[in-house]
Parts: C-alpha cells; sequence; structure tokens
C-alpha cells in the first residue's frame, strides 16, 4: 500500500487540501485512494465522519499523553483490508513534538514501520509571512501584539521548517520527500491543488472545490486591538469571537482587509535574513530550479506601505471593533 503523508505545516495551505480531500472522498475511493476521518477511520467503517477533513483529531490526542491510541493497529487493518489502494493522510500537527522520545517522533516511527511506500509532501512558505499569519490565526488571543509574538517565536526558533525537514528525512528518507514554497513561481499552475495532486498522483478529476479563501484571519489592526483582550479567548484555537465579528459585520472585506503593510518590509527582511543559511539549505536541496531570491524575497516588494493611512484605520477599526466587543460582551 502506498502512503501520501502530508504533515502539514501549520498556516501552509492545509485546510485548502484537506478541504479538496474531503469534498473529492467518494471520487477518490473509486478510484482507490483512501481518505480518513478525525478518529482515523475509513468510509466504509461504521460512524464514519463524512464531514471530517482530517485526522488530526486523532493525533492531537495522542500529542497530548494518550499513548499511540492503537496506531498501529489502526493502519495496519487499513493497509490489509486496502492492500491495492493509496492512503492519504493529511494532518498540520504531525510536526508537532518531532524531538527524540516526543510523542510525534512516536507516531511518525510508528508510521514508517508500516509503509515502506512513502512520499512526504511538504509545503512552507516564506517565515516572515508565517509568523505574520501565525499572530493572525494564534497570537493576538494570547495578549501579544505582532511584535511581541514574532519576537517570542523567533526565540524560540520558529519557524523550524528544517528540524522538521531533517527528522522527515531521517524517518522516511530524503527520496522521499517533496518540499515545496507555497509560492507564484513554485507550484503547478499557480494552484496549491493542482501542484498537491501532481505530487501525489492523483487521478484526474473534476475538482470539486471551494476557491473561496480558506481559513481566513481577521484584518491585523482587528487582531492588534483584539490583543488587549485575552480575556475574550478561551485558548489561541478559540473561534468564537472571529465568528460573532462576522455574523455581526455586513462587510467581510473590513474584517479581512489583509493589511501587509502591518509588518513593514524592512522588518521582514530582517527575519528573512535570520533563516538564510536553513532556506539556502532547502532551496538547494529540494527546488535549485527555482530563483532563490525571487522564491524567499520576492513578495516583500508586493507588500504595501501603510505609510500616512495607518492611525486612520486603526482609528476606524477601533472604533467599530469597541462597538463589536461590547455587544459580544
Amino acid at each position: 500500500m502506498r502512503l501520501i503523508l502530508h504533515p502539514g505545516h501549520a498556516k501552509c495551505g492545509s485546510t485548502t487540501i484537506q478541504n479538496f480531500l474531503r469534498d473529492n472522498r467518494d471520487f477518490l475511493f473509486k478510484n482507490k485512494f483512501i481518505t480518513l476521518d478525525s478518529n482515523l477511520r475509513t468510509q466504509d467503517e461504521p460512524n464514519f465522519i463524512e464531514k471530517s477533513e482530517s485526522p488530526r483529531g486523532f493525533f492531537k490526542r495522542i500529542l497530548n499523553g494518550n499513548s499511540l491510541l492503537n496506531l498501529e493497529e489502526k493502519l495496519s487493518n487499513i493497509k490489509n483490508r486496502f492492500s491495492d489502494h493509496t492512503l492519504i493522510i493529511s494532518a498540520e500537527n504531525l510536526t508537532n513534538q518531532i524531538a527524540e522520545g516526543a510523542p510525534g517522533s512516536s507516531i511518525h516511527k510508528t508510521i514508517s514501520e508500516i509503509f515502506t511506500d512513502v512520499t512526504v509532501i511538504y509545503y512552507i512558505k516564506p517565515q516572515d509571512t508565517f509568523l505574520f499569519s501565525g499572530w493572525q490565526q494564534w497570537g493576538y488571543k494570547q495578549g501579544l501584539s505582532l511584535q511581541q509574538y514574532i519576537q517570542r517565536s523567533l526565540n524560540q526558533g520558529g519557524p523550524n521548517y528544517l528540524r522538521a525537514i531533517n527528522f522527515f528525512e531521517k524517518v522516511y528518507g530524503k527520496n522521499n520527500l517533496n518540499i515545496s514554497p507555497l509560492t507564484s513561481n513554485a507550484l503547478i499552475n499557480n494552484d496549491l491543488i493542482d501542484d498537491f495532486c501532481s505530487k501525489a498522483k492523483l487521478p484526474i478529476l473534476d475538482k470539486k472545490v471551494n476557491l473561496s479563501p480558506q481559513n481566513v484571519s481577521l484584518n491585523p489592526i482587528i487582531c492588534d486591538i483584539l490583543s488587549r483582550h485575552p480575556e475574550l479567548f478561551k485558548d489561541q484555537h478559540d473561534e468564537e469571537i472571529k465568528n460573532k465579528l462576522e455574523s455581526l459585520h455586513s462587510k467581510p472585506i473590513f474584517l479581512h482587509n489583509k493589511l501587509d503593510g502591518l509588518l513593514p518590509r524592512k522588518n521582514r527582511k530582517v527575519i528573512l535574513d535570520r533563516f538564510l543559511a536553513d532556506n539556502k539549505y532547502i532551496h538547494e536541496t529540494y527546488f535549485p530550479h527555482l530563483d532563490f531570491e525571487n522564491t524567499f524575497y520576492g513578495h516583500i516588494e508586493k507588500v504595501k506601505p501603510l505609510g500616512g493611512e495607518i492611525e486612520r484605520i486603526k482609528e476606524e477599526n477601533r472604533v467599530l471593533v469597541d462597538l463589536f466587543i461590547s455587544l459580544i460582551k
């Protein structure tokens, strides 16, 4: 049985890929491609969750200390029942806790012992854009400003793509890794799904894909305002406030305006320069055919500086968000 393993990385298109796999599950199954639900069940099993787009819930329980939850038994059973099929596992938390002896490391070692034919597909993005997105996803809910979140992440060594890549090389073998940057010069047809399908060798299909942006973050200035109210959030994964804001506001463009200029160009370059050695190794090893500068630095020139607009934009957002917070409370 062949295994296609897509272990994230978080904020690197995982939701789009998982929604694609979910929405095309029946077609894939008919063509001998197996996808799993959040409890690591196949769609022919009782209690299979049809709308589940990823088994990350199952892996989360292992990462939280629940041993391996019969992982070997479950995967071996799937392999025996569908020996002539291809299994696809996509879960972005499979890049977590991969130090020697940690739960994430044990998950991968178990997988590698069961499957000998493995293709690992791993997407990355320039570190500055990852940190910006990460703050919009998690950091502001912890009461951190953008700069505080970036500094904390850098102090902890993240985002550490190379550590994950080195781990995957050790467990699955360098020749079984397919590492790609999420940049316009890298993706086939400049399309993540086309690129993933090609790398996974999926059959040609009429793609049933929701083309709207997936897992869209809030306007970063709204995130900045909300960062002063961490009491509103249960934890960094709490989406309730975001959902309420979206239900209250009639103009999604206001809530989801990218405003990348909140992280200025010069700051972005400083972040990328910090990872220069790592990025050069990854580039030379896995996609030397791409232009290095364009791949890792090319997006910076497209960042629109906010300049003198920033205070006006902040004030407009502050008034409206304060109103929303009052309504929510």
